[in-house]
């Protein structure tokens, strides 16, 4: 990862979230990504800007309405063009980084 990427992101605060209704897959998915973030030095903070969200998709669309303030990446057995931000595959996940550090 390039140095003044990673920099930029340790300035970032998120988390992970699985709500009711998450597939198999999206909590495999949804460990991994946790697991990458930690493997490179990042920790998870409880009140955390950037949330990385698995779940039904009422229930993530109620979620983002009450967290106006709160950047959610959806993680998901298939990317919609409706979502701002979402991830598929852990190949995701360095893009979605990039995007979002240099938002």
């Amino acid at each position: 990862m390039d140095e003044l990427l990673f920099d930029q992101l340790k300035l970032v605060s998120w988390d992970c979230i699985i709500l009711e209704g998450a597939s198999e897959q999206e909590e495999e998915l949804m460990k991994n990504v946790l697991s990458t973030l930690h493997s490179i030095g990042l920790k998870n903070k409880i009140d955390a800007k950037i949330l990385f969200i698995a779940g039904d998709v009422e229930k993530i669309n109620q979620f983002e309405n009450n967290n106006p303030y709160v950047t959610v990446i959806r993680v998901v057995e298939e990317v919609n063009d409706s979502y701002q931000y979402a991830i598929s595959t852990l190949a995701h996940l360095p893009i979605i980084i990039d995007e979002l550090v240099n938002e």
